[in-house]
């Protein structure tokens, strides 16, 4: 029976395919020249594609790379994207394999875009929150609030990164320590004033309790 197992674990790992690929699509050519870039997933013999959220110059493009060439700060930043959506991408495949046991490119092209995922990570969250509140600003939402809440997000952004060294912080790892940590941050590093720190850490603080519910 071992045997047999065995055997039916080497079979689905030989025949298991997995790749992640970018391209530009030269069809929506922009008015300035750009075009978007876009994401291809792979499992057997099922494909995903989706858009990767920026735009690029079709004359940097290598296409055997899936890589920008260049020395340019907009190469670099675009690599960097490519590298990022690449590694989020491989980390979605392992939860969504070890949490359902099954996978395919569709749902890793969902929990990519965001579709049918729960948000997990605080800034995460708090881009769908800016994003939400800014398709309703001038509706039912005051416009110059979002301009506030870019500007928490910034400074918190900037807080995860320095003091725990992270790009964003899973929500379970979210301790009342946090909120105060920022506060000092605000306070001592910053100098802001006491009318500031309030009005920030309450957003802060609403973003935790989106994150509680």
């Amino acid at each position: 029976m071992k045997t047999d197992k065995n055997k039916n674990k080497e079979t689905n790992t030989v025949y298991s395919t997995f790749a992640v690929l970018f391209y530009i699509n030269r069809q929506k050519i922009k008015k300035n020249g750009m075009c978007p870039l876009m994401g291809r997933i792979s499992i057997n013999a099922e494909v995903a594609q989706f858009s990767a959220g920026i735009d690029i110059d079709p004359s940097l493009w290598d296409a055997k790379a899936y890589r920008m060439t260049g020395r340019s700060r907009h190469t670099a930043e675009v690599n960097h994207h490519i590298k990022q959506l690449t590694e989020r991408i491989k980390e979605y495949h392992k939860e969504i394999l070890d949490e359902q046991g099954y996978i395919t490119a569709e749902l890793v092209k969902n929990a990519v875009t965001g579709i049918g995922r729960k948000k997990e990570n605080l800034l995460e969250l708090f881009r769908e929150h800016n994003e939400e509140y800014g398709r309703k600003a001038g509706i039912n939402r005051a416009e110059k609030y979002i301009v506030i809440y870019n500007t928490v997000y910034k400074h918190v952004e900037r807080f995860i990164l320095t003091h725990y060294g992270m790009e964003d912080i899973p929500l379970r790892k979210l301790e009342l320590s946090f909120i105060e940590k920022f506060d000092s941050y605000l306070r001592i590093e910053l100098g802001f004033t006491a009318h500031t720190i309030s009005a920030y850490t309450i957003i802060l603080r609403k973003m935790v309790r989106l994150a509680i519910n």
